[in-house]
């Protein structure tokens, strides 16, 4: 599907409100990323409307999941808190301290993850490591849970398509980035890290419309080979190296 110039205007002016622009990052300006102490991952996808108010809160917190998966489970506990606002029904670590996952009136999903999104370990010049697998967990619990609230919610009069997703990762100017899937060397066994030198790193990728929930992996690798590119690389280190190398599924 091609996307219309009118509708990325759209999407736009919405990323500009919300302080998730390309060129002017302050999620201090969004309803849940503003949460985040302190921000570091953000993930939200936008409807084509992002004014549309279709979505009723009486049961969405059933369609987030309540944990991140992988790793990330080790630094972010349970998201065991349900939060209600006038735009978003979140789950939520540290009462969004942590982290929070959820939906938005408007149908879209949005998850962001705080400090556990990077190391920064002493004694070490003080480098800013994000984790690589930290940022596929955001991304990953965002498409389940928009794939699972367009499941959940056929009669809301939710959009297939087209979807925005955009992943912003405040503070990772400068940054290192670590914490690969198996198989690939470390960060600290690499000559030449992958790090980032934007200004403003944010990465946006359009969705004609979303698998059903249990089927995401090809498009959270679609997501996932332009995150890499924030911190100006190609390899696909969030997926294991082994699989990749022998052409089999990735394994997350």
């Amino acid at each position: 599907m091609a996307v219309e110039l009118e509708q990325r205007q759209v999407w736009t002016r919405e990323r500009a409100r919300l302080g998730i622009a390309d060129d002017a990052l302050d999620v201090s300006k969004h309803p849940a990323l503003a949460l985040l102490d302190p921000p570091r991952i953000g993930v939200v996808v936008l409807p084509p409307d992002p004014h549309a108010v279709p979505l009723d809160f009486d049961d969405v917190h059933g369609s987030v999941p309540p944990q991140f998966t992988g790793r990330t489970v080790q630094f972010v506990s349970r998201l065991d808190t349900k939060l209600l606002t006038g735009q978003h029904a979140l789950r939520a670590a540290n009462e969004g301290k942590d982290a929070v996952a959820g939906v938005a009136r408007h149908g879209g999903a949005v998850a962001g993850i705080g400090g556990a999104g990077v190391s920064e370990p002493d004694g070490d010049g003080g480098r800013r490591i994000y984790r690589l697998f930290a940022l596929t967990a955001a991304v990953r619990i965002a498409l389940e849970t928009q794939a699972t609230v367009l499941e959940r919610h056929p009669d809301a009069g939710l959009p297939e398509g087209p979807w925005e997703l955009t992943v912003v990762a405040p503070g990772a100017s400068g940054a290192l980035l670590g914490g690969y899937a198996p198989e690939w060397l470390s960060v600290d066994e690499l000559d030449r890290p992958p790090r980032c030198i934007a200004s403003s790193p944010v990465v946006r990728v359009e969705i004609d419309g979303f698998p059903p929930s249990d089927k995401i992996d090809r498009l959270l690798t679609q997501v996932m080979s332009r995150v890499v590119n924030l911190f100006g690389t190609a390899e696909p280190l969030y997926a294991n190296q082994r699989a990749v190398s022998e052409g089999v599924p990735r394994n997350f």
